[in-house]
């Protein structure tokens, strides 16, 4: 009977390793291609002051690693950015994986490092003029008295990505494809 306990326990302690939670967001990006929202997704992570991210790009996917310390308790965090496209934009889904050194699960089901990914993403698209990036501020100035300034100090205001998308081909066949309600792009489709 000491045996089935002891190889209870150990199984349970086996499986419990390395804990794992994770979350998942979508966006849909209109008129952008996959690559751009890859560009955008790795500047997100590389031009952010102090940034201590590992990224691997891929054809459809960004993965990217940040190792924190804790105390005496090392985190990973691992956020995949799935990206699919089709003729009016590109779908992208981002998800966030933790997991701890200890052994316990770390309940991780906070949206605000989602939130702050997509700000980010939103930021080198162009859509945003002000984002926090790790708690610094990343702002667009038009003034001409701090434009050389905001020059200076954040070299990633020239870094926006335009959407360069050809939507000729942008039918909507599925107007809730990927759970979100596409516009349509085409004016002239709708005059016909």
């Amino acid at each position: 009977m000491k045996f089935f306990y002891l190889g209870t326990v150990l199984i349970f302690l086996l499986f419990n390793g390395c804990a794992n939670k994770e979350l998942v967001t979508n966006r849909y990006f209109k008129a952008y291609t996959k690559d751009e929202i890859l560009n955008a997704s790795k500047l997100a992570f590389k031009d952010v002051p102090n940034s201590e991210y590992i990224v691997d790009s891929y054809r459809n996917k960004l993965e990217v690693t940040k190792i924190e310390l804790f105390y005496n308790i090392l985190k990973k965090k691992g956020y995949i950015l799935k990206v699919d496209e089709d003729n009016c934009g590109t779908s992208a889904t981002l998800e966030l994986k933790t997991s701890d050194s200890d052994g316990k699960n770390s309940q991780y089901d906070d949206i605000d490092d989602h939130n702050e990914v997509w700000d980010r993403i939103d930021y080198f698209l162009g859509k945003k003029d002000e984002v926090l990036a790790d708690g610094k501020k990343l702002t667009k100035d038009k003034r001409l008295d701090k434009m050389f300034i905001n020059y200076v100090q954040n070299i990633s205001n020239n870094k926006i990505i335009k959407p360069t998308k050809d939507m000729s081909n942008c039918v909507i066949k599925n107007e809730f494809a990927f759970g979100v309600i596409k516009d349509k792009i085409d004016e002239e489709n709708e005059n016909k």
